[in-house]
This record gives C-alpha cells, structure tokens and sequence, in this order.
C-alpha cells in the first residue's frame, strides 16, 4: 500500500489483528528485512511496516535528511493512520528514530521494542578514535586538492580512491542525497533523548554485533529507567534472523508484560 507523507509516496504494509504495533526498519533496510519481527507481533497486534524514504518501494526524498526527517515522517505516518498507544519496534537506525519518538511525546507510545539499535555516538573508544581520525583525514586530503593545482587534475580519482578507504560499506552502497543523509543519520548521539524515556522499553542485543555492539546497549539500559537488557547469544545485528526463536519468546513476555502496564 502507498500513503503521501512529506511529500512522498511512502510503502507501507498491514498485518495482524489487534492493538497497533509500528516497527521501523534500519539504514539500508525495508519493510522485508523485518518481516521475522513483524510475524511475530502480527500473532497478537496489527502491525504497521513502512519502507523509509529512500529505502524499499518508497521514494526518495529531494534533499538529504536526518534523523529528525525520519522522525517527523514517522509521526505524521502515525497520525494519518489514527493509530493510540502504539508499541514502537525500532532496529538499528528504526531504533535511533523510536527513540527520538518517544523523546518528542508527539504521539501516544504505550512502550518500545530497540533491536539493536543506533543512537550511541560519543563513546571513547579505540573504534571511535579510528573513524574520525579517517573522517579527518579525507577532509585534509580534499583541502589539499584545492590548494595544489598538481593535483587538481586528478581531483576525482584521488578523492575515490580516499573514499573507498575511510568510508563504511553502507556509505559507498549510496549516491545522491542518500550518502548526505547516511552521514547526518549516523553523526547523531542520542543519549539525551534516552535519559528522557519514560514508557517500558525491551532491548534485545545480539552478542556479536559489530554494527552496534553491546557496550552501546548497556548505555542505553543504564540511560532508559524503564528498560531490561536481553541478550541473545551467539546472534549478530539481525538477531531475529540469527535466533528467531529466542527473540519471539523474549517479545511474547515482554508484550503480555507492557500490556498489563508492567
């Protein structure tokens, strides 16, 4: 199905039968990537699935965004669905955007469901320290460029060749405003946002993930008053892929718990 929103057509899918549940896929992600997590709140809840713009069926936006572009999007998406008392279900960069959600009170979240999530940026860590030393570098490398007419003439092949080096996979996977937007998405910390979270939250982790590792979750558990840590062994970033198994039981328990208003 198709709804306008902000301007753009927006896919989006309905499944199940109850109190409505709304998950938000990751960067790089669609509404099919987490077709595990949406069968199995379908069982109990009608459950919304929308493709983010710029990802799936839907459009791509005309200038890049950031994380509170996908937010107010998500807002109106709720709004013009009717939807009350909604459970958010947020993975990876879906999660960073239920996260501002339920910062923003904008609309009726009766909990949340972060899959390993993104929202954790300003860490001290040697990954960290190593990402922007090679964001720095390539700024250094660009201002060069333009300074030393030797190197003019090979501006575009110097310039590829230090961003096949110092950018992500999910950066070099993009063009157009896409790559703007992965950068806008990716550079916000939301630790102040967290610390303001008051509706129940699950965190369900993989043990394993690179992308968001586990150290992020136990920040954000430390930060969320209302939130419990489950960890899934052996699982990376997509533990509902990993161990679908494990996850439905963890959401099947937490849900009857969130619904009794626990």
């Amino acid at each position: 199905m198709k709804i306008k929103i902000k301007g753009l057509k927006v896919n989006y899918k309905v499944d199940g039968l109850g109190s409505p549940v709304v998950i938000i896929h990751g960067w790089g992600e669609d509404s099919n990537t987490v077709n595990n997590l949406s069968q199995m709140f379908a069982q109990t809840n009608t459950v919304y699935t929308l493709d983010l713009p710029g990802f799936g069926l839907s459009e791509v936006p005309d200038k890049s965004w950031d994380i509170y572009d996908y937010e107010d999007l998500v807002t109106k998406f709720i709004k013009a669905m009717n939807l009350e008392n909604v459970i958010l279900v947020g993975h990876s960069m879906g999660g960073a955007i239920a996260i501002c959600l339920a910062y923003s009170r904008l609309i009726s979240i009766k909990g949340l469901f972060l899959v390993d999530a993104a929202g954790v940026r300003n860490k001290p860590n040697k990954q960290n320290i190593v990402n922007k030393l090679k964001v720095f570098l390539y700024k250094v490398v660009k201002f060069l460029i333009k300074i030393l007419p030797l190197v003019a003439k090979k501006k575009e092949k110097l310039l590829n060749r230090m961003q096949r080096k110092t950018a992500s996979a999910d950066y070099l996977a993009v063009k157009g405003v896409m790559r703007n937007t992965f950068v806008k998405v990716l550079n916000n910390d939301l630790q102040y946002a967290m610390a303001k979270v008051v509706q129940p939250t699950v965190l369900i982790w993989g043990e394993h993930d690179t992308a968001t590792p586990l150290d992020e979750a136990q920040i954000m558990n430390g930060l969320i008053r209302n939130s419990k840590l489950k960890i899934i062994r052996g699982a990376g970033h997509f533990p509902f892929i990993d161990k679908p198994e494990e996850v439905y039981e963890i959401i099947t328990k937490e849900l009857r718990r969130i619904n009794r208003g626990e």
